[in-house]
């Protein structure tokens, strides 16, 4: 519970640029930018990518960052709940700040992602920045800096080197059909923001909408048993906990299940198979007590004779 009221006093900080580890300056004008809102509790930075793998705290101190990496994340908390002055903090999205436009968003309640309002990047290079996929679309299709709600690089959370893809979101579905344009056309580098000069080309992007993937069997399953059996449960705490288990319990979530106040009757048996509850009616016996119920029988017609 307190780790969830904590969540609500909490802020995610994207694209923000490594120098406010290494520089003081920065780190202060960081923490001076979101002061207004309200006192700072602590500033926890992630997503911080090394040159050579040493210890986290080691590598920090030696200053051992990434030569191409050059922007990290961070979570922003205030010591007290106001969802006013915390909503208004939201308002420094897309705000410029060193050289990076920034991606703020709420942890309890983030952005929801629009299928119709974004697009799929595909084949970047691994150590693309953010920063030049957002130039490229807001001079390409000649947009504000303030059309495009975020950019999100998908980053391998051992290294904090990007996948080879991203996702960006318009803040208006129009600006979707005039990207897909953009398809298998190499991505151009500028040197600034809207209306900005071109320096180079680089890789061929694969462009495309963005798809809804259906949930795996295991988590349709349960959430269908948890309907049926009405049985509330705080979706957050849910989704935070399904988040914490490993595959392998993810796949047995739908056997193992326990649903308390349920009484266990013989010949309904509930199972999963493609994301919809089934029941069978016929329980299977072992093939072992046909066998040895058949030699029982064998073995008493002998004596009688």
């Amino acid at each position: 519970e307190a780790e969830l009221q904590k969540a609500e006093r909490t802020i995610f900080i994207g694209n923000l640029s490594s120098s406010v580890v290494t520089n003081k300056s920065d780190y202060k004008l960081l923490k001076e930018k979101f002061l207004k809102y309200g006192a700072i509790e602590s500033i926890r930075f992630r997503s911080i990518s090394f040159q050579d793998t040493l210890p986290r705290k080691l590598a920090i101190k030696a200053q051992n960052f990434h030569n191409s990496r050059d922007t990290l994340n961070c979570y922003l908390v205030f010591k007290e709940y106001d969802q006013k002055k915390i909503n208004d903090s939201l308002s420094e999205n897309n705000s410029f700040f060193l050289n990076n436009h920034l991606r703020v968003d709420s942890i309890s309640h983030p952005i929801k992602k629009d299928n119709n309002r974004s697009i799929f990047i595909g084949n970047i290079n691994f150590e693309e920045k953010e920063e030049n996929l957002r130039n490229y679309f807001v001079n390409k299709l000649k947009i504000k800096q303030t059309d495009v709600e975020y950019v999100r690089i998908v980053r391998d959370p051992k290294t904090n080197v990007g996948k080879g893809f991203a996702y960006l979101q318009f803040n208006d579905f129009i600006h979707v059909s005039k990207a897909l344009l953009l398809n298998d056309k190499e991505i151009e580098y500028y040197d600034g923001g809207e209306s900005s000069k071109k320096i180079t080309k680089g890789r061929t992007l694969r462009i495309s909408r963005c798809r809804t993937t259906k949930p795996s069997n295991s988590i349709a399953g349960i959430n269908s048993l948890l309907v049926q059996n009405n049985i509330k449960i705080d979706k957050n705490k849910f989704g935070r906990a399904n988040k914490m288990l490993s595959k392998s319990e993810k796949a047995k979530i739908n056997k193992d299940i326990i649903i308390e106040g349920s009484r266990a009757q013989k010949g309904k048996d509930i199972y999963v198979k493609n994301g919809k509850i089934k029941k069978s009616s016929k329980v299977k016996k072992p093939r072992i007590s046909e066998r040895s119920k058949k030699f029982r029988l064998m073995k008493r017609e002998e004596e009688k004779k």
